[in-house]
């Protein structure tokens, strides 16, 4: 029986698709085949917001792979909730993986927080998030010396992302 229900799983398979579609075929950098498929990948969030969760996660592993994690990932992920609930169990257990293998990649992986500069994902972060997956509305945006990643290692790491 097929569904219109799409899962995790199958959303971090089609943005990897995405991803080595422009580094093969495209001939990308990582770096813009990274904002290329997040870019692809956002006109979908509003209609699907698991996708965004999806993205944003792949995304940022690739990106950590690589050795950089763009500042928009990087706030995004800071935006993020725990969304465990939304899943079924199969899907639980890769999306558990998948926050197993960011925290990892942020601990033990040296990586290079990454100014996408004016005009990038950034200044939207928080008109593009969904709010069924952001952890708590937003009052104030965030200071830009925090959003562009001069304090510290950008915005600190939310604990349900922790191992």
């Amino acid at each position: 029986m097929e569904t219109d229900r799409h899962t995790y799983h199958e959303m971090t398979l089609w943005e990897l698709e995405c991803y080595y579609q422009g580094i093969d075929k495209l001939s990308m950098a990582p770096r813009s085949s990274v904002a290329y498929t997040l870019d692809d990948s956002t006109t979908g969030w509003a209609k699907i917001p698991l996708m965004c969760v999806a993205s944003v996660i792949t995304l940022s592993i690739v990106s950590l792979r690589e050795g950089f994690l763009p500042d928009y990932l990087d706030a995004m992920l800071g935006r993020l909730r725990d969304v465990s609930d939304l899943l079924d169990d199969d899907d639980r257990v890769c999306y558990r993986s998948d926050l197993a293998t960011l925290d990892a990649l942020r601990r033990h992986v040296p990586y290079e927080l990454w100014d996408s500069g004016p005009d990038s994902f950034l200044e939207d972060v928080d008109r593009l998030l969904p709010p069924s997956v952001v952890k708590q509305p937003l009052t104030d945006p965030m200071p830009p010396s925090v959003a562009r990643g001069r304090v510290g290692n950008g915005l600190p790491l939310p604990s349900w992302l922790k191992g």
